[in-house]
């Protein structure tokens, strides 16, 4: 998708591509208009015919599932699970009073059964979403798998 590079503030593909070129300086779109951009140019691409199969990949996508049963599409269950997996990790120590990211304390109930042992646990996986900073999910340590929701710290 070379249409990235397009827009203002690009990073290029590498750094001597780059050269000199500004990108954080030329930068041009917020977060969320970035969201939008992308999801258009996705959508467009999806639309698009290609050359290789002589068709849209969503129309590929659409005869290939209604040809056969086992490739059906699978629909997301659970949709806050399906977000956290895709949202940036950090690594905090557990303290008795939470998490620390970013000067924002986060802290819930839910931590306390590791607070005890937060000393042999080490660094615990969280996720945050940068676009909503009043929670953030934290793998539970014991199972490896499931995340706990823990808002930011009310004073």
């Amino acid at each position: 998708m070379t249409q990235v590079h397009e827009l203002h503030g690009t990073a290029f593909s590498n750094p001597t591509e780059r050269g000199s070129y500004d990108s954080r300086g030329m930068a041009g779109l917020t977060l969320q208009e970035l969201e939008r951009w992308l999801t258009l140019a996705i959508a467009a691409y999806h639309a698009d015919v290609h050359t290789g199969i002589r068709r849209s990949t969503a129309a590929q996508w659409t005869s290939s599932n209604d040809a056969d049963d086992a490739l059906s599409t699978s629909t997301v269950v659970d949709e806050t699970a399906f977000l956290v997996d895709f949202l940036p990790v950090v690594r905090r120590r557990l303290t008795r009073a939470g998490f620390a990211i970013d000067h924002i304390q986060y802290f819930s109930n839910a931590l306390k059964p590791w607070t005890t042992r937060r000393e042999k646990l080490g660094q615990f996986v969280i996720r945050r979403d940068p676009r909503d900073l009043s929670k953030v999910w934290v793998l539970d340590p014991d199972s490896g798998s499931g995340y706990v929701e823990v808002p930011y710290r009310s004073v």
